[in-house]
């Protein structure tokens, strides 16, 4: 475990996050299950795009919880503020900012290039 870590202030953080996506999720619940309907059917392609958007923010949230949740058991085990990719430490302000974050910056980034990169070549 880092020794520059509050694991204290961590859990806080990682506890208002969970938080703040449950009450997201709870205002949104009534929409998620108009989502889930069969109404779907009969929408224009305008709403058919406004569900995709809003469906896809609900399957954003539920990604969170599990991030949130995944930083919880690396806090457990000790190796919460180390990127899963390279082992080096995740820069503090990084972690203030996005308690449940599993990469340094450097990583997260080619991440989400090889990821752009294949859904790019998804769509051709």
């Amino acid at each position: 475990m880092r020794d520059d870590i509050d694991t204290n202030s961590v859990t806080k953080a990682l506890d208002a996050e969970e938080a703040r996506i449950r009450a997201a999720l709870e205002a949104d619940s009534e929409d998620v299950e108009e989502l889930k309907s069969e109404w779907q059917e009969r929408d224009s392609p305008s709403e058919s795009n406004l569900r995709a958007v809003e469906w896809n923010q609900y399957v954003n949230l539920q990604d969170e919880l599990v991030e949130i949740n995944d930083a919880r058991a690396r806090l457990a085990h000790g190796s919460y503020g180390l990127c899963e990719d390279c082992g080096e430490p995740i820069a503090l302000k990084r972690l203030e900012n996005l308690p449940a974050a599993s990469r340094c910056i450097a990583c997260q980034e080619i991440t989400e290039r090889e990821t752009e990169e294949k859904n790019r070549a998804a769509s051709r």
